[in-house]
């Protein structure tokens, strides 16, 4: 077959990648369409490029990403509820064809790795922008001889006090049009740590441009209200700056000065002052708590009951959710077993479902890729990992297709080559 025929083919499945990147923040449904597009074209990449060289993970990454998925497949095997079993392995499937793809290998042009980190930055900017265009043409209302501002949805509360009570179109759910507030939180905040890692490398011009790029990002975690999102940025730049030798004093203390004001406000977040108000109870929470951190506490608490009596092999993939709603019964968390709340907490999840061997399996699959970052010196991918790991500590990230996505596609794509980042020798070529 024609050679620039195969050589666009590969070009496209590299297309196909980015666009997974760009769509990601707009949600599931367009991000599922790009990752059928995406492996349309890589496998037919794989196809009628046989004779060239393709660029793989190495194999522990690999193996320890399909035991994770096994797991998944094993716990049917004991589950009672299978509808939610299956539900859940068909959410993880990208995670899978992620590990095929990068354990088969991908062609040269994925290893134009800061190209994917903008594109997936350009995407962010995009979903940010048309979060903020919706939230002022909900609060512009044009009259007959008038025009005047009114961000609130039932006009019955001042702007401030508004977001007080959740009726505020630049505030939370109702500023984040596509995905739910914490992962939007989690996108914008991994982009501004990976503009923050290529800074050195920026001309004078623009700087100015990225600066007022993390300025907007910023601004976006604020309004989105995910105290999870507000709180993890502020510790993971704080250790980011702790890290990172290339800045100079004067640089990493105007830094810290921005940080510790950001933090400031952000204290004036409602959602955050909750939050706050949840620590100062020392944890002595009702089992009629409403409020979100409450919520959390009590959630976890009917995990750790289940998982003490299921601390093997935990009570299969499909299981969680049943358990969880008996526990809260019984024990009257009547918010939770109304709304259904998960565990939300990622490592009790994985215990839950799968027990103590789950559990040794994920963390080793966590600890393996920040030893492969460390010994590489690849830091994106070692602040990804470290921005993840806190943000399991708050949500079942890997039980939505956004954050199963957001996990395998960065994970086994900064993964790759990291000879580029230093030396390793974790990756191969076929």
């Amino acid at each position: 077959m024609h050679t620039d025929f195969r050589h666009q083919v590969s070009k496209l499945s590299f297309s196909a990648f980015l666009l997974i990147a760009v769509l990601l923040p707009f949600g599931i449904r367009p991000t599922s369409i790009a990752i059928t597009i995406w492996a349309v074209f890589y496998f037919a990449d794989r196809t009628l490029n046989k004779g060239n060289s393709f660029f793989k993970v190495g194999t522990t990454l690999s193996l320890l990403m399909f035991s994770y998925f096994g797991l998944l497949v094993v716990g049917l095997a004991y589950t009672t509820d299978l509808h939610a079993g299956f539900s859940k392995v068909e959410t993880s499937l990208s995670l899978l064809l992620f590990a095929v793809a990068f354990s088969l290998g991908v062609n040269k042009f994925y290893l134009n790795k800061q190209k994917v980190i903008w594109t997936f930055i350009s995407g962010n900017l995009l979903s940010a922008v048309a979060c903020i265009v919706n939230a002022f043409y909900h609060s512009i209302k044009l009259d007959r001889n008038s025009i005047h501002f009114d961000a609130t949805l039932s006009g019955t509360h001042g702007f401030f006090e508004s977001t007080i009570h959740g009726d505020n179109w630049f505030y939370s759910e109702h500023f984040s049009l596509f995905i739910q507030t914490t992962y939007f939180s989690i996108f914008l905040f991994i982009s501004i740590i990976f503009m923050f890692i290529f800074w050195g490398e920026y001309s004078r011009r623009r700087k100015i441009y990225v600066g007022l790029l993390i300025g907007l990002f910023s601004l976006c975690i604020y309004l989105l209200s995910s105290r999870a999102g507000i709180l993890i940025s502020v510790v993971a730049m704080f250790f980011f700056l702790l890290f990172e030798k290339k800045y100079g004093l004067i640089t990493k203390i105007s830094l810290c000065v921005f940080i510790l004001v950001s933090f400031i406000i952000s204290l004036q977040n409602p959602r955050f002052k909750d939050l706050i108000n949840s620590a100062k109870s020392h944890f002595h929470v009702e089992a009629t708590a409403t409020q979100s951190a409450e919520v959390r506490l009590l959630a976890w608490r009917a995990t750790i009951e289940i998982i003490k009596s299921n601390w093997l092999i935990g009570v299969g993939t499909g299981d969680t959710d049943n358990e969880l709603q008996k526990v809260y019964k019984e024990r009257g968390y009547n918010y939770l077993y109304e709304h259904e709340i998960n565990s939300h907490n990622q490592y009790l999840h994985v215990f839950l479902s799968f027990g103590a061997i789950g559990l040794v399996v994920f963390l080793t699959l966590i600890l393996h890729n920040f030893n492969l970052a460390r010994v590489s010196n690849n830091k994106p991918l070692l602040f990804l990992l470290f921005i993840l790991s806190l943000h399991f500590l708050f949500e079942n990230m890997l039980s939505r297709l956004t954050g199963v996505v957001l996990f395998g596609y960065f994970v086994f794509l900064l993964n790759l080559d990291n000879s580029i980042w230093g030396d390793s020798k974790d990756s191969t070529t076929t």
